[in-house]
This record gives C-alpha cells, structure tokens and sequence, in this order.
C-alpha cells in the first residue's frame, strides 16, 4: 500500500491501494461543494487519476467519507454503491462510469485525518 498526501489534486495510480493524509475540511477547496461536505472538524482531501479506456470504474474507501468524482468539471453520477468483503477493511464502495481523461476523486466529511482508498477499473 502506498501511501498519499491530500494536495490539490495529489495523483492516484488505478489499481493502486492508498493510505491517504486528508486535511481539515476549511483547508481544502472543493472544486464542486460535496452534497454531504461533513461538519468542521471533519476531514476531506483532493485527488486526481487517469482513466484511458471508457468503462465503469469503482472508488473503494475504508471510511463511510462522502466520495464526489468530477469529470470535465461535473459531478458523475454513481451508478451502484456497496460494501467490501467481510474479510476486508473496504467500507465504502461506489462505481462511476467514466470516459477517457483526467479525472477529480473529492473525499468528505471523514472522521480522521488518514483512510484508506483505491480507485480500479470494475470487473
């Protein structure tokens, strides 16, 4: 697991598992304001990763955090939510279909300042 510092925009390899730094929610600067941005002391970060073949992709986090992907500017709209294995510290579970480019993962509203995340192509 590698592990990410939230920056504006810090970027993610797909397929890569993360321990991700988030910062205090009035440090970050949203591109889009998240629909459940968390109270203020909660945590949020920015990230950002490449997708080269269209597809459904899925953004895996260990926390119930609020999950955000834009794509040229726009919130996507999730296409299924869900839960990892029993046998896995995976939470958080939401599938985006996305088109080839680069593209915003927003993080909000978390309770610590570290979690877990991963953004794969979905099988």
């Amino acid at each position: 697991m590698q592990v990410v510092e939230h920056a504006a925009h810090a970027p993610l390899t797909l397929g890569t598992g993360y321990e991700a730094s988030l910062a205090r929610k009035a440090e970050v600067a949203f591109s889009v304001e998240p629909e459940k941005p968390g109270g203020s002391v909660s945590y949020s970060g920015l990230f950002s990763f490449t997708v080269e073949t269209a597809g459904d992709y899925t953004v895996a986090l260990g926390a119930a955090a609020w999950i955000d992907v834009l794509e040229d500017g726009k919130v996507l709209e999730p296409l299924k939510f869900g839960h990892g294995p029993e046998c896995t510290t995976i939470r958080k579970m939401v599938t985006f279909a996305m088109k080839p480019g680069v593209h915003v993962l927003q993080v909000a509203g978390n309770g610590a300042d570290k979690m877990k995340l991963m953004v794969a192509r979905a099988s």
